[in-house]
């Protein structure tokens, strides 16, 4: 029966892989956690939903690239409550009234002073930007913003696109040398050439 499974949320068995569990009336594949990569059946999933605007490019007849203006799209993460509440364990300081916030608030729950705050390039959950570890990434000129225990999570990729780079740099700075050896090569030929003229033009 390849075509069945065990319902991940109650073991109810078999459920066809095209629909939901006819016992819990769940997803019986769950979901997939965004920071822990494990997964999250859907009573214990916790969501958190991302508004998504992108470009909508097409080429016409005659090869030029056209907008065809945005498309709006709502994606949808889930999250372990222990990872959800993993990531959003803070210890902020509010700037107006000194209370001291230990969960993650986009305001402060004392006085209502406004936090600034950025989206984690990891998890895609708010981070508190004094909080956030900033990392620019030169090969896509761009700044990305993670929570400190996300960082972990990305350690790798992160070494991976710095050795990258590395390479890159290795590589145009190579090509610079080669390319001052081929100009300083063409300067002495054109000289030689120079003092051949002038020789015959002597005799």
């Amino acid at each position: 029966m390849n075509n069945y499974i065990t319902c991940i949320e109650c073991g109810h068995y078999p459920v066809s892989i095209i629909s939901l569990c006819p016992k819990c009336s769940k997803n019986p594949y769950g979901h997939i956690c965004r920071f822990c990569n494990a997964k999250v059946t859907d009573s214990e999933a916790i969501l958190s939903k991302e508004n998504i605007r992108s470009q909508c490019m097409r080429y016409d007849f005659y090869g030029e690239l056209h907008n065809d203006g945005y498309i709006e799209e709502v994606k949808v993460y889930h999250y372990h409550q222990r990872c959800f509440n993993d990531i959003n364990t803070i210890e902020y300081i509010c700037h107006s009234c000194s209370s001291l916030h230990t969960k993650f608030s986009n305001s402060c729950l004392n006085c209502g002073q406004i936090f600034s705050y950025e989206i984690c390039d990891f998890c895609r959950l708010l981070v508190i930007k004094e909080l956030a570890v900033k990392v620019e990434i030169d090969l896509l000129d761009e700044i990305k913003y993670f929570h400190p225990i996300c960082t972990g999570k990305i350690r790798r990729k992160l070494e991976a696109l710095a050795d990258y780079k590395a390479r890159l740099d290795e590589e145009r700075k190579q090509k610079e040398v080669e390319e001052s050896i081929k100009k300083q090569r063409r300067e002495q030929r054109k000289l030689r050439n120079l003092i051949w003229i002038l020789y015959g033009f002597f005799l």
